[in-house]
């Protein structure tokens, strides 16, 4: 017995554009598939990254509203101050015109008593 080998005819030119069409095709799907998964990727990061930043601007706002309700009593404050402190300017006036008074009518009588002693002197 004898074996015969039947070989394959050799491929044609159409076969092998074919077979390299198809293999470019294969690579192309492959840059394809890697490029969605990036964008997948990229995707879930960005959502991530929204969400850290929707926070963190949550977080400012509540620390904006924070200071501008302390500012508020702050000046708040400063007004009471400035209040207290007219308040008292009246206070001071109103004293000082007292005073001023007091020490005229203490004048007055330190200058009657000088010419009493005087008088007194000099009757004896």
């Amino acid at each position: 017995m004898s074996s015969t080998f039947f070989s394959a005819p050799p491929p044609s030119e159409n076969e092998k554009k074919l077979r390299s069409d198809n293999r470019k095709l294969k690579r192309e799907i492959d840059i394809g598939k890697e490029d969605l998964e990036n964008e997948r990727v990229l995707h879930r990061k960005s959502r991530k990254l929204a969400r850290d930043l929707s926070i963190e601007l949550e977080d400012a706002k509540l620390q904006a509203e924070t200071a501008v309700s302390e500012n508020r009593d702050v000046l708040e404050q400063l007004k009471e101050c400035k209040e207290n402190a007219l308040k008292w300017k009246e206070d001071f006036e109103a004293l000082k015109v007292v005073v001023d008074g007091k020490t005229a009518q203490i004048n007055g009588l330190l200058d009657s008593l000088a010419k009493a002693q005087q008088t007194t002197s000099a009757t004896n």
